[in-house]
């Protein structure tokens, strides 16, 4: 893979799954209706899809893994963002 890209596979059907719609459908109507609901805004849902994604695949199974060691686990991530732009950790430095 190439470092800095991102992959989901899978993408498109769960994002179907989730709202009932197709992603680049959306994706392409979020830049033509200046209308569109922020709350469904199709980066809010991608950004949920790709916290479910990343909770499955990563802190779930770290998660548990600490548990049964008896590891405590803050479930913070570096560079955590929200849709919005919002830094968390640069956030709380300013």
């Amino acid at each position: 893979m190439e470092q800095g890209k991102i992959v989901y596979e899978g993408l498109e059907n769960d994002y179907r799954q989730a709202f009932g719609t197709e992603f680049f459908k959306d994706l392409e109507q979020s830049f033509t209706d200046e209308s569109a609901d922020p709350d469904r805004s199709v980066y809010a849902r991608l950004y949920q899809l790709c916290a479910q994604k990343m909770y499955h695949c990563f802190s779930e199974k770290i998660g548990t893994w600490c548990k049964e060691n008896g590891l405590l686990l803050t479930g913070h991530l570096m560079d955590d963002e929200t849709p919005s732009g919002i830094h968390f950790i640069r956030a709380t430095r300013s």
